[in-house]
């Protein structure tokens, strides 16, 4: 019975499909037409793999020229795709929202259409959902399309957080550069590798600072156009890496007017809510900060609230306000019943991981959050001074 069906199949085939493939590669002709389509799909299937596995040749570039033909590319117009990945695994914090931990913490996926450092648009894509935003000059649109809500801005944010713009291998490795050497002193190159299809020059710095977490900084820099495609940071004696970025595709093919431009008409039962502009008393710091804090160099004056202080790769974000702030944060990050951190300064909260460390206090009517990639000892530091010599306030 079974070897009965086995010849029918058999039976079947032949005068089936096989009989007419049969028949049509005994025309003239047609086996060769044939293979050309096979080793067409092959050369198709194995072209990524065929490309990355060519040599790479970078046009020649001196460490100088590479690192100032990067800090002069924000002009450089293109579209492309890029994917983020973070390890720093910040805790939930009510007024650190969750796309920002996210953004820090996870992977991203983000759609760039560039056109200039002030006019240009980025789609991070999550399941289901997008968070689009759109920059022409000093006015922002943010579309949520989970919540369906449209946030317009006309001034920067006086707390400003960390945005998918802020994570692209452009705008962080330009950012990145201010913590360079200027020269280039100790930025060694290491060879030539391709990025989204493109060549090019990978740059290695390791700031061997005592006082900073950051042990080792790695940028991918196109070298004829400056464009910063790949950006690693590798924490202090770990080769793993805390936060990387890189594009997947990219062109040089400028952004249309289309392309940056948001279709209110198109959300339908969209929510827009517009951010009221400043004052300019609240422009105006709280508190009067010093030049140094803890050794460190004030780098930045506060934007009213935020104050930059440090060198090189040691760099601090300080903020200054009132007592019962502070302790409403470090509720959020200490749970009841845990103690916090007990130094010579006081009590105070901190937050671990790598490459940051951040420090929340308060003492007597002032508070204070202390977050850069600084060891705690350095924290500790800071704390001390402004505990013994608090800042006066703006407004007596």
């Amino acid at each position: 019975m079974i070897a009965r069906r086995l010849q029918a199949l058999v039976q079947r085939l032949r005068s089936g499909p096989m009989a007419r493939t049969g028949a049509v590669l005994s025309r003239p002709g047609a086996r060769r037409r044939m293979g050309t389509v096979l080793l067409a799909v092959v050369l198709l299937c194995s072209a990524p793999a065929v490309v990355g596995a060519l040599p790479v040749s970078a046009p020649e570039r001196s460490v100088p020229q590479l690192l100032e033909a990067a800090r002069s590319s924000a002009s450089v117009a293109y579209t492309g795709y890029a994917e983020s990945r973070g390890t720093l695994n910040l805790p939930d914090v009510s007024s650190i929202t969750g796309p920002v931990l996210n953004l820090l913490s996870a992977r991203s996926r983000l759609r760039v259409w560039n056109a200039g450092a002030n006019r240009f648009r980025v789609d991070r894509l999550t399941l289901g959902a997008e968070n689009d935003a759109y920059v022409s000059g000093p006015i922002s649109v943010t579309w949520d399309s989970d919540t369906r809500r449209i946030s317009r801005e006309v001034a920067p944010s006086q707390t400003p957080m960390p945005t998918a713009p802020d994570v692209l291998p452009p705008s962080l490795g330009r950012r990145l550069l201010e913590l360079l050497p200027a020269d280039g002193a100790g930025v060694l190159k290491a060879g030539d590798q391709r990025v989204a299809g493109r060549a090019t020059t990978e740059l290695r710095w390791r700031p061997n600072d005592p006082r900073s977490l950051i042990g080792d900084v790695r940028l991918w820099i196109d070298p004829t156009n400056g464009v910063p495609m790949r950006v690693e940071l590798r924490p202090v004696d770990s080769d793993v890496i805390a936060f990387e970025t890189a594009f997947v595709d990219f062109s040089l093919t400028p952004p249309t007017a289309e392309d940056l431009t948001f279709d209110v008409g198109g959300t339908p039962r969209a929510d827009v809510s517009d951010a009221v502009p400043p004052s300019d008393v609240d422009l105006v710091p709280p508190y009067r900060l010093p030049p140094s804090i803890g050794g460190l160099p004030q780098r930045s004056g506060a934007a009213p609230f935020i104050a930059t202080y440090g060198e090189g790769a040691a760099l601090v974000a300080v903020t200054a306000l009132d007592s019962a702030t502070a302790d409403s944060v470090r509720q959020q990050i200490d749970p009841s019943g845990r103690p916090g951190l007990q130094a010579s300064f006081g009590e105070g909260s901190l937050i671990q991981a790598p490459m940051l460390r951040a420090l929340v206090f308060s003492s007597a009517d002032r508070g204070y959050i202390l977050a850069g990639t600084v060891t705690l000892e350095v924290l500790e530091r800071m704390a001390q001074q402004l505990v013994d010599d608090p800042p006066e306030r703006t407004f007596s």
